[in-house]
């Protein structure tokens, strides 16, 4: 499964903050095009693939001419409040034209919820056609999941959480995928920082073992105001509008520890910006050498975490770093996160 953020909202953040998103284990990349600009949905395009995310564009049909072939993209944004049934289908099947001459995977109807409205109007839209089914060229289903504050507790209707999969399912038919392109959880009223780590860890584990092609994961940032709607990000953000530090929800994301990061900042390696060596063909990323000064190691991160040497020229990824001012980072390692101290 994908793990997802959903990252941007019709403007680039850049790739310094998604390099930050990556490093956290995120894998997955959910980009609002729906009012922006071309050239902006370009930007925020290539700098999510230049981090090595998987990009998930939020478009329009009109925007949805210009994503490139053979990327995902998800068509609309919880119309199941809006839209009637058939309408929404001739939009869709529209969206799957489209889709399928220009080679892209294309996610919908991003419904708002797994409730019974919401799944009812989902049936309706899969039945809505001149034949039965989902229109070709539609790739998978996309769905959202907001509940009480709490992880058990079923909508309305259900005996559980899995009964809602369940049903979802049954929507889907033929095995079609799915995916969940938005969840959360606010850190506002008895729900502390704790908490919401605590049930989004619970939702990886969940949408994993249901056969989620990937989940996302709502949002990258909190907002300036003290609301429900501004609390659901896992990066603080004060008063005036700046970004403060991140929540421990930026670290659930399985085998991403914000522990093994801190452990390996305070270790006693201190790079050194001379002794980087850029990969051939790969802007950003370095090897380092390794004793300082070295002619023929660079450093190396063990997959246990030990730190070594390997012969150089090795440009594997346990060897691959990236410069983020301060301090370099192995963008790569499966696991946790590894950084370290970087000075000129």
């Amino acid at each position: 499964m994908k793990f997802g953020l959903q990252t941007h909202f019709n403007a680039p953040i850049g790739t310094d903050t998604l390099g930050q998103v990556r490093a956290r284990g995120f894998t997955l990349a959910r980009i609002d095009c729906q009012t922006a600009s071309l050239d902006d949905m370009r930007q925020m395009l290539e700098e999510t693939r230049a981090c090595g995310m998987q990009t998930l564009p939020v478009v329009d049909l009109q925007r949805l001419e210009y994503v490139p072939a053979g990327e995902w993209a998800e068509f609309g944004n919880e119309p199941d409040g809006d839209i009637e049934p058939k309408e929404y289908r001739r939009e869709l099947e529209a969206a799957c034209r489209l889709a399928d001459v220009q080679g892209i995977k294309l996610w919908a109807p991003a419904i708002s919820n797994l409730d019974e409205d919401s799944l009812q109007w989902l049936n309706d839209v899969r039945d809505a056609g001149a034949t039965p089914g989902w229109p070709a060229g539609l790739y998978g289903l996309s769905v959202h999941r907001y509940g009480d504050g709490t992880f058990d507790h079923p909508h309305r209707g259900f005996s559980s959480r899995g009964r809602e999969v369940y049903w979802l399912k049954l929507a889907m038919r033929a095995g079609m995928p799915f995916l969940v392109s938005e969840f959360g959880y606010p850190t506002i009223d008895d729900l502390t920082d704790a908490d919401q780590a605590a049930r989004i860890r619970q939702e990886w584990a969940f949408w994993q073992q249901q056969g989620a092609e990937a989940a996302v994961l709502f949002q990258i940032n909190d907002g300036p105001v003290d609301h429900r709607e501004h609390r659901y990000g896992i990066r603080r953000c004060h008063p005036d509008g700046t970004l403060g530090d991140w929540k421990p929800s930026a670290y659930t994301v399985p085998h991403s520890s914000p522990a093994a990061e801190e452990t390996m900042m305070q270790a006693s390696f201190v790079l050194s910006r001379r002794d980087l060596i850029p990969v051939p063909g790969r802007a950003g990323l370095f090897t380092v050498r390794y004793p300082t000064g070295s002619q023929d190691t660079v450093l190396s991160v063990q997959p246990n975490g030990d730190l070594d040497t390997r012969p150089l020229g090795t440009t594997g990824p346990w060897e691959v770093l990236r410069d983020e001012g301060t301090r370099a980072v192995f963008p790569e390692t499966k696991g946790a996160v590894y950084a370290l101290p970087l000075v000129d």
